[in-house]
């Protein structure tokens, strides 16, 4: 959830690098956001 974002120009915390990996073996076709904030994924409801 939002406990794992950081804003942008932050550095991606481990936690959430683990997080994105999993996303990309699950989801190929998704692009991983090159930052840590999340509030975008959470207003489309996928957090």
């Amino acid at each position: 959830g939002l406990s794992f974002s950081v804003q942008e120009g932050i550095a991606i915390p481990p936690s959430l690098r683990n997080i994105y990996k999993e996303i990309a073996l699950d989801f190929n076709s998704v692009l991983m956001p090159t930052h840590g904030n999340l509030e975008t994924w959470a207003k489309q409801g996928v957090l």
